[in-house]
């Protein structure tokens, strides 16, 4: 009798071999494994990329876990890794060039967990290194000292250590006044960027109700005729869906980035998790989104990891 592929994984991540939490029984029987890292965040694998996974390089594997980690961290998750889906996180992400680069990724993560100055952050060494799309707990704690050696930040341990630090490498950080100045201007070159996206708000919602609501309320109609669905949940359906497109696009203004993430978020929530249907069904609605609004670019840079590559 052959062996389950998944036994010698049972328990770790797929992308950092950290002990984390499997679900393998989802809803509307998708074919996947969801995981709760305490490296990378959450995710959501396909039972083949669970296999093929391990015959990527540790690069390739380094900034899934990096990107997975930002993105849980940004209120993104699940995401969702599948064959197409990591070839576009991979190509559609912008991954940390060099040591500077990955000392400010780290002052900006300090900067989102500070809710006021002097706040003192907790670390762990042994899970947390892919917030810096570091290799290791030692690369990690390398650039932990660069951060602090570049006046970015103050190690706190002495006040706050206990018995067990050692053994996970708990650290207990502070931004420094430098550290929070760069954190103010990483941040603002960052939405300035989320600001060239101008999207016409008019766009959006003619797409999702004369192209995206048609194709659910089709599906919809199809599990009904299938004897899948009563008629009762499938007007409760149409109910619903009505309601959220009225939330999305009922405001003010001009779409931002964090907008185009909220619809495409929301697109890809009804087609996974409400329909049920593979995350393939996905991609040619983000390709539809892009060319109504005119911002197939920008549609693959934020969310290059729900697109396919071939697009």
């Amino acid at each position: 009798m052959q062996k389950d592929p998944h036994e010698k994984m049972q328990g770790k991540c797929f992308l950092t071999g950290v002990p984390s939490g499997l679900e393998t029984h989802l809803p509307n029987g998708r074919d996947a494994i969801r995981v709760n890292s305490p490296a990378c965040g959450v995710y959501e694998i396909s039972r083949t990329m669970s296999v093929a996974i391990a015959n990527r390089s540790s690069e390739e594997r380094l900034g899934l876990a990096g990107a997975v980690r930002q993105l849980t961290e940004e209120g993104y998750f699940p995401t969702i890794l599948t064959t197409s889906t990591v070839e576009s996180l991979l190509d559609g992400r912008p991954f940390p060039q060099n040591t500077t680069d990955q000392v400010n990724h780290f002052v900006r993560y300090l900067r989102n967990k500070s809710a006021r100055p002097g706040t003192v952050v907790e670390i762990k060494t042994s899970h947390d290194y892919p917030i810096m799309f570091a290799h290791s707990r030692e690369e990690f704690e390398w650039l932990i000292g660069k951060a602090r050696d570049d006046g970015y930040i103050r190690l706190e341990n002495e006040a706050y250590s206990t018995k067990n630090d050692s053994t996970i490498g708990r650290k207990y950080i502070v931004l420094s006044p430098t550290g929070w100045e760069h954190s103010e201007r990483l941040n603002q070159a960052k939405k300035s960027t989320e600001q060239e996206l101008n999207v016409d708000r008019a766009k959006v919602k003619h797409w999702l109700l004369e192209e995206f609501r048609p194709k659910v309320l089709g599906h919809v109609s199809l599990k009904v005729q299938a004897g899948e669905l009563d008629e009762a949940k499938a007007v409760s359906i149409a109910s619903l869906l009505d309601d959220d497109i009225e939330v999305l696009t009922n405001k003010e203004g001009t779409f931002d980035i964090k907008d185009l993430m909220e619809v495409l978020g929301f697109v890809c929530v009804w087609v996974v998790v409400f329909l049920g249907l593979e995350i393939t069904a996905f991609h040619p609605l983000v390709t539809s989104l892009a060319a109504t609004i005119g911002i197939k670019e920008e549609v693959r840079r934020v969310f290059g990891f729900l697109t396919s590559r071939e697009e």
